[in-house]
C-alpha cells in the first residue's frame, strides 16, 4: 500500500477537523512537529496564561484552544488542497460565531504547511483578520466609506 502524501494527510486532518466543527484537534497535534514554527496573525485575541513561556507546539494548541473557546465553527470547507516538494497549501473559506458577541464572520482562507519527515515543521494562514476583530468587536457595525469616484484628468 502506497504512503500517504501529505497533501492526504492535511486533507485527512480536515475532515476529521470539520466533522467535528472544530472540537477534535487530535488530528492536527499528530501531524505537527514539537518544534514547529507558527506565528498568529490575531495573537492578541489569543489569551495566554501572562509570563508563562510556550513551547512552539503549545502555541499551536493555544491556538486552537482559542478557536474551541471563543469561536463557534458555521461552515468549513476547503476547495483545494495542493502539494508542491515540501509543501502543501489548502485554500477555502469559513464563517464563524463569536460566542462572547454573537457575531459571525465569514473569511476566504490559505493555508501553507511545510512538512519534513512526514509532520509539519512550518504553519502559515492567511485570512481576514479584520472581520475577525470585527466580530469580536462589541461596538456597532460601521458601515464603510463609500468608493472614491474615479478622478477624471483633464488632458487639455
Amino acid at each position: 500500500m502506497p504512503a500517504i502524501s501529505n497533501a492526504g494527510k492535511i486533507r485527512a486532518a480536515y475532515d476529521v477537523w470539520i466533522a467535528s466543527k472544530g472540537t477534535d484537534t487530535s488530528c492536527w497535534y499528530a501531524l505537527f512537529h514539537e518544534d514547529i514554527e507558527y506565528d498568529a496573525l490575531c495573537e492578541d485575541l489569543i489569551q495566554t496564561v501572562p509570563g508563562r513561556p510556550l513551547s512552539r507546539k503549545q502555541r499551536v494548541r493555544e491556538f486552537l484552544e482559542y478557536l474551541q473557546r471563543e469561536l463557534e465553527m458555521l461552515e468549513y470547507s476547503v476547495s483545494r488542497c495542493v502539494e508542491q516538494g515540501d509543501i502543501v497549501v489548502s485554500i477555502g473559506e469559513s464563517a464563524w460565531r463569536v460566542k462572547s458577541t454573537g457575531r459571525v464572520f465569514r473569511t476566504n482562507m490559505v493555508k501553507l504547511f511545510r512538512f519534513k519527515d512526514g509532520q509539519v515543521i512550518r504553519f502559515e494562514e492567511f485570512f481576514d483578520t479584520a472581520a475577525e476583530r470585527e466580530a469580536h468587536s462589541r461596538s456597532p457595525k460601521v458601515k464603510s466609506m463609500p468608493r472614491p469616484r474615479p478622478v477624471q484628468m483633464d488632458r487639455g
